[in-house]
């Protein structure tokens, strides 16, 4: 009875796919145990990001320590499958190495992520996302059942016009959209932060390039998804070109702000990093987009502009060509001061502030006789706009020590009385109880 068991076992294909199934998770399991120690010691070894002029041999580290785990997988799968009995199907043991080999690609494709995108959560979006899918759907053919669950979600659930809608085409369409979103981000990163930079692009334009790749690469997918949909793109025209006239009567505002959005990125009259005075707001450019851009004041706060606030109305560019500002303080002092004295001690003490420039040298003017002081303009230039508030209030503190130290009365709005006539009646009156 039990040969008879074992016999049926050894012949039956499931078996053998289920054999194939445990060998595959066996040897990944044991290649990483066994390559362990080797891809720590990479790891420590790796600096966290590459210094300049160092990408290449970075890059070839990351890649080195994923691929020692996926080539040791992939030599133990071939002896193991080369020592599994001769029931295991020869195709199954293929689909083994080819699925161990994708789990290597995959470790150069996220290597090359990290190396030449921007690192952040899309590598991480992409390793959970694509690797599980991928090793389902492995899963799933290798035990013959793919084909009878694609068959299932490919039964159509509706029809819109001529196009039969079914599960299948609707999360494929889904997976097509996702896919190009990502790729636009990749290849916007790829262009801002990477290869515009290394062919000496401004940072402004390759910003603005970037944006625009991102958008184009955006609106192709959703025409190649609604393509794979099965809708006629001819049909998909005719709505665009509806739309544009809905857009030429209600969406002025928003066509508005992307045409503005253009010109911004392209006249780079105001970039990302300027110190920008726009409808009452000052503060520095975050970011600019096609229909708004992102002002963050000295505050802290960051203010939504419209781009259209940036083409009809004027803007003062602090930063336009030169970060070189002037940050003017008055200064007033008893009438009894010298005022050669005075004019020394503001221009020292602001020589002092090593945030203040020696050319051009500060300055100081005397601007007028007060109603109660004498009073004096100092003038410093600085290179940087966004400390102007707190470089006045040290040269404020200074200037106040300064002179308090010199002996010279800094005064108080007063007021002289003086009485023409000779006689001035005084009366009295009591107070009632």
């Amino acid at each position: 009875m039990l040969d008879r068991i074992m016999k049926s076992l050894a012949t039956d294909p499931a078996t053998s796919k289920l054999d194939l199934l445990l060998v595959m998770l066996g040897v990944t399991l044991l290649a990483y145990l066994l390559t362990l120690p080797l891809r720590r010691k990479l790891t420590r070894l790796l600096s966290p990001e590459p210094r300049p002029g160092e990408r290449v041999t970075w890059f070839a580290k990351v890649t080195s320590i994923g691929l020692i785990w996926s080539l040791a997988t992939v030599a133990l799968a071939a002896v193991a499958l080369l020592l599994l009995p001769g029931t295991a199907p020869l195709r199954g043991r293929f689909q083994v190495l080819a699925v161990l080999w994708f789990l290597a690609l995959y470790q150069v494709i996220s290597a090359t992520l990290q190396a030449f995108v921007q690192p952040g959560s899309f590598r991480r979006r992409v390793r959970r996302g694509v690797v599980p899918a991928m090793v389902i759907l492995a899963v799933f053919d290798h035990l013959s059942l793919l084909r009878p669950v694609m068959g299932w979600l490919d039964q159509p659930l509706m029809k819109i016009q001529d196009t039969n809608i079914s599960l299948l085409s609707v999360a494929s369409s889904l997976l097509i959209t996702i896919g190009f979103f990502l790729a636009a981000k990749a290849l916007g990163d790829l262009l801002t932060n990477r290869l515009l930079p290394r062919l000496g692009v401004e940072p402004a334009l390759a910003d603005a390039l970037g944006t625009i790749s991102r958008y184009f690469v955006v609106l192709g997918g959703l025409f190649f998804a609604a393509g794979h949909l099965g809708f006629d793109l001819t049909s998909l025209k005719i709505v665009l070109g509806a739309l544009s006239v809905g857009i030429g009567f209600g969406l002025q505002t928003i066509v508005n702000n992307f045409v503005s959005g253009l010109i911004l990125m392209f006249e780079r009259a105001v970039k990302r990093g300027d110190i920008i005075k726009v409808g009452g707001v000052e503060g520095r450019v975050l970011s600019i987009g096609l229909r708004s851009s992102v002002v963050r004041t000295r505050s802290g706060h960051e203010i939504i502009v419209p781009n259209s606030s940036f083409i009809s109305g004027q803007v003062d560019n602090l930063s336009f060509r030169d970060t070189m500002v002037r940050q003017d303080v008055q200064v007033g002092v008893s009438y009894s001061a010298d005022p050669e004295q005075v004019r020394r001690i503001l221009i020292e003490l602001a020589a002092k502030k090593p945030n203040v420039l020696n050319d051009p040298a500060p300055t100081v003017l005397f601007t007028g006789y007060g109603a109660s002081s004498l009073d004096f303009e100092l003038r410093a230039w600085t290179m940087d706009i966004w400390t102007l508030p707190s470089l006045k209030s040290e040269l404020l503190f200074s200037a106040w020590y300064a002179l308090k130290e010199a002996g010279i009365e800094i005064p108080f709005p007063q007021m002289d009385l003086h009485v023409r006539s000779g006689e001035l009646p005084i009366r009295y009156r009591e107070a009632s109880d």
